[in-house]
Parts: structure tokens; sequence; C-alpha cells
């Protein structure tokens, strides 16, 4: 249910936000702003070559030949005012403010130079980037000292905290060999350098290992660095939390599902087995009665309901039924006898462990599919989903 997890970096801008107060449209320095190709796989582009740069706000296509600059794009107050809304503005609500280009198309390495003029006192700040995908985030904000306007890519941006990482390396024999500690670097944008300086930093820390996508360059990366662990979160397995769609989320699917994982990363050059850690699933939650709704459209899950009340001790005769046919599910509204408000304490009780279950299901995929005992987590900070909880925050009537 959240949003994917910030990274260190991320983290740092926001609490630099908080500090500085959330932004107020007429503190954004307008200015004017244009993109050139310097190289492409290291050559330089042809003479009759086109590439098409996007300035984010702006929506435009803008156009440039060979190695040539494209025209001065303007990019006002107006227009920046709509990039505060969103992502990752909305959740900095400070400076740096972000921004970012496109180039398109893109081949890997392509060498890229931006130039940003502020409108207020015509300071040029030239950017300069290797990408190997076609984004380049741009951060805008004013010094503390001055309150003049400054410019960087993201890179750029991070030395600051680099710097403050340079003075560390904790030796290997100081990590711990039993447990994994792993961390993040989350690159807002497709600069090689941006990626290796990141890791590179955090390689340093002591962590043991590092979330990273299934990619050959950031493998590379990853080699060169020193990592040999690595980590990775999915929002969630087959089914999210129940495998009550019997067409779609049947053992076959979650072995599929499983071994997908672990295929993008043989097929980017890791080993599985360099798999530390995977986080299946971010606060899986689900609410009452639309669950009840999907219990009883799967045969398989009622009967495993049936089971799981007779395990629990519950006979006909305790539940108030002639028949096991009679037996669903229930809400507090159905509640009327003894036997009911049994029904419906055990009914809340087998959601949380049906929902295991299923975790525990695809969790053995995982390991199979990886290798090895892989540890395999599922952040259940969900809680309006594990018991009935009536009122609007858990959405149960």
């Amino acid at each position: 249910m959240k949003p994917h997890l910030w990274t260190m970096v991320a983290v740092l801008l926001a609490c630099e936000a908080v500090a500085r107060g959330r932004l107020d449209v007429e503190q954004l320095p307008e200015y004017d702003i244009r993109a050139r190709v310097v190289q492409l796989e290291g050559k330089d582009p042809q003479q009759d070559q086109t590439v098409v740069f996007y300035f984010y706000p702006d929506r435009a296509a803008h156009r440039a030949t060979g190695s040539q600059w494209c025209p001065w794009v303007r990019i006002d107050r107006q227009k920046m005012a709509a990039q505060l809304h969103r992502y990752p503005n909305t959740h900095l609500r400070g400076w740096p403010y972000v921004s970012g280009v496109r180039v398109q198309p893109i081949v890997d390495p392509t060498r890229i130079e931006v130039e940003v003029r502020f409108v207020e006192n015509g300071q040029v700040v030239r950017i300069e980037a290797t990408l190997s995908g076609p984004q380049l985030g741009l951060l805008l904000w004013r010094r503390k000292s001055d309150d003049m306007p400054q410019a960087a890519s993201p890179r750029q941006y991070n030395q600051r905290y680099w710097r403050a990482f340079a003075q560390v390396d904790l030796p290997d024999k100081y990590r711990p060999k039993q447990f994994p500690i792993v961390d993040r670097y989350i690159g807002t944008d497709n600069d090689t350098r941006a990626w290796k300086e990141g890791i590179e930093a955090l390689s340093r820390a002591g962590f043991t290992a590092l979330m990273v996508p299934p990619s050959r360059k950031l493998q590379s990366i990853l080699q060169e660095a020193g990592v040999n662990r690595i980590a990775w979160a999915v929002y969630s397995p087959p089914g999210y939390a129940f495998d009550y769609d019997e067409k779609k989320v049947t053992p076959e699917a979650i072995e599929r599902w499983a071994q997908q994982q672990a295929d993008g990363y043989r097929r980017s050059g890791f080993d599985p087995s360099q798999m530390a850690l995977f986080a299946m699933s971010d606060e899986p939650g689900w609410y009452y009665p639309a669950m009840y709704r999907a219990l009883e459209k799967s045969p398989r899950a009622v009967q495993r309901f049936h089971e799981y009340l007779r395990r629990n001790g519950m006979t006909l005769e305790s539940l108030g039924r002639s028949d096991w046919k009679q037996v669903r599910p229930i809400g507090p509204s159905q509640v009327r006898t003894s036997g009911d408000r049994r029904l419906f304490y055990w009914t809340c009780r087998f959601f949380a462990w049906d929902s295991a279950r299923h975790f525990a299901t695809c969790r053995e995929a995982l390991t199979r599919a990886f290798g090895g005992d892989l540890p395999v987590v599922t952040n259940w900070n969900f809680f309006g989903g594990r018991f009935y909880v009536s009122g609007p925050v858990a959405n149960n009537p």
C-alpha cells in the first residue's frame, strides 16, 4: 500500500526540505534550458542524425541535429507550479525543486550536455551526463547565503552526501556474515555515473547487500564496487494476498512467477544465489465484507475454511448449523446467536491465517527459483485486515 521506499539520499533531501519549509511558486527561479548530444556509443553523432529533447514540465518536443544545441526553451513559473504537484516534489515540499530532461532515441551510452540559464541574473549552468536510458534529472534550489538560484543534476547534488560516505570504509572482517544488512540507492534518472557513485558510497558503509533491479549495467557496477550480494522487493505475489482466483492463481502460476523473478537476474548476469533478501509484499491488506464474497467464489477456499474451523474445535453443533453448506463467513450484522458469535470470531481469524499460508506458498516457490534458504519477508503493517476493525480507517462497516 505504500509507495515504493525512499533511499537514503531521498530521505536526506526530505529532511532538508522540512527544514526549509514548503516552497512557494514565487520562490521558483524561472529559467531557459537547452541540450545537445555530444557522443553516441563513444562516437560523435552524425550531422544528419536528429534527437528529440523534452524539458519537464514543458511537454513539447524540441529537436537537435548532430551535435548542435536545440533551441532555448523558457520554463516559467506557471509551468513550474504544475510540477510542484507531481512526484517527488509532493513529498519533498521544499528545495530542491525536481524536474528533468528526456532524450529520444537513446543508445547506451549517450553523452549529453544541458545548459540552464536563469532569467533573473543571466547565469548559465552547464551539466554533463552519460546516460544508459532516456532520463536525466534536474534539481533547482536557492543558495542559503545569498538566495541565488542554483542548478545541478542529481549526481552533482548528491556529492554533499558522498563526501560524508568517503570518510567511511568498513573492512569486510567487521561486516556481519550470518544475516544481511540491506540498503538501496534509487537513482532518479539514467545517469550512469550517478548510479556508480551511489552504489560505491553505500558499499563502503558496511551494508552486506544492495537492492537493485535486474540490470546488466548495474551488475557490472556492483561487481566493480565489490558487492556480491543483492536484494529485491515486489509489490505482491500472484493473487495479491490470497489465492481465491482459481483460474489465475494456481500452483503453476505461482511457480512461473517465482521463476520469472530469478530469470530476470540470470539474464542480467547475476547468479540467483546472490540474492540475500527478497521482500515479497508491503502492507498487504483487505476489507470486509468484500473478502467474504471473494472466498465464497472459490470452492477450494470454502473447503479450507471448513477445515480450519474443524481444526480449531468447531463443530456444526457449536456453530448452530445443521450442514456444512450453511457454514459461510459472516460479518457482525449477521450475529444473532452464540453459534454466530463463534463463526464471526473464527471468520476474522481465518483470513489472516489464510493469507499467511498463501505467502508461505509463494515464499517456497521463490526459494526454489533462487536456490538455497532465501530469506523472504512480508511487511504485515496493515492492521485493518488482520481482524475485523469497524470504521472508515479499515473501510469495514
